[in-house]
């Protein structure tokens, strides 16, 4: 049937690509996490911005007292 060369040849090319599967998906989970990292963050800062606009600047004279202090 098959020399042993060719037999170990065939395990050789099947490991390295279910190696390279893993660490493939292994990247792309990690690369999945980052993004909802980062998108967690925007969602909770329009959040947190929104709470601060509706809360502390709903009166125009208020927000240009603030504005001074800034500047």
């Amino acid at each position: 049937m098959y020399s042993t060369a060719t037999q170990e040849y065939q395990w050789e090319g099947l490991i390295a690509f279910q190696e390279s599967l893993s660490c493939r998906l292994v990247f792309v989970m990690m690369q999945y996490c980052v993004a909802a990292n980062y998108y967690w963050l925007l969602v909770e800062g329009m959040y947190l911005y929104t709470l601060l606009v509706l809360s502390v600047f709903s009166e125009q004279r208020i927000f240009h007292i603030y504005l001074c202090i800034g500047w």
